[in-house]
């Protein structure tokens, strides 16, 4: 029996392919199949773009892409295991999501903390569809590559959401997106107190208020003014993580 061939067959004008990343436990191999849109169809296809650093070329991992066994970059590899949703099969006792997801909420005028566990039961089982140059672009196709590198910039902008790798957490990293989290809080908060109606009795931040508050939060002017070695020692270490994280590749 002949081993599984390279699924990847050639692609249209405008066509892209897409990983359909399929569920599995943290320890399971990762299962993928290959799926191929148009960058015009109407409605417009549906995934999520990945943007990684590449890392050294000797350092590999393999993949399963429809039953062909496919290596991959490491940093690309744990990318799309940290991405992979858990399988029915998995009970849930290593989520392996970390620390919290900070996402826009409803209204679009904010942001706000959701919950690893209720994540993971809202998407167990699903598969996640996923582009990614490395695989979704057949790179040993030299007329295919340089065909694909000129909608490069589509791929991102068509796509539902994009995804930054910054590679794995530390035992700190959690500290950094709680500081992102309550700065874009504090953004958020300070462009509607602006766009308010001038009638408005709420205090309008550009007044310099130290009082204002943040969705029930202290204004980062009344955190730095509070005489409390506690806080701002806080403050100091999550502005140091944020720091850190800001800095990887």
């Amino acid at each position: 029996m002949s081993a599984p061939k390279d699924p990847r067959r050639p692609l249209g004008p405008r066509e892209i392919r897409l990983l359909g990343l399929h569920p599995g436990r943290p320890e399971d191999s990762i299962q993928c199949s290959i799926l191929v849109a148009s960058l015009d169809s109407i409605p417009p296809p549906q995934y999520e773009a990945l943007s990684y650093t590449w890392g050294l070329p000797t350092s590999t991992e393999t993949i399963t892409l429809e039953g062909f066994h496919m290596p991959v970059l490491e940093d690309l590899h744990a990318a799309l295991k940290c991405l992979q949703y858990r399988s029915s099969r998995d009970t849930g006792s290593r989520l392996g999501i970390q620390g919290v997801s900070v996402e826009k909420n409803k209204s679009g005028d904010g942001v706000e903390i959701q919950d690893p566990p209720l994540l993971m039961h809202e998407t167990r089982g699903q598969t996640r569809i996923v582009w990614a140059d490395a695989i979704c672009i057949n790179q040993g196709d030299i007329q295919e590559r340089e065909s694909q590198v000129r909608f490069m910039g589509d791929a991102y902008q068509k796509c539902s959401r994009g995804i930054v790798w910054l590679r794995g957490s530390t035992d700190y990293t959690e500290r950094a997106f709680m500081m992102a989290f309550w700065l874009c809080k504090v953004a958020y908060h300070q462009t509607a107190r602006m766009q308010q109606d001038s009638n408005s009795q709420a205090v309008d931040v550009r007044d310099g208020g130290s009082s204002i508050e943040v969705y029930g939060k202290p204004s980062f002017r009344t955190l730095i003014e509070l005489d409390d070695a506690q806080v701002k020692w806080s403050m100091c270490l999550c502005w140091k993580e944020l720091q850190a994280l800001v800095k990887r590749e």
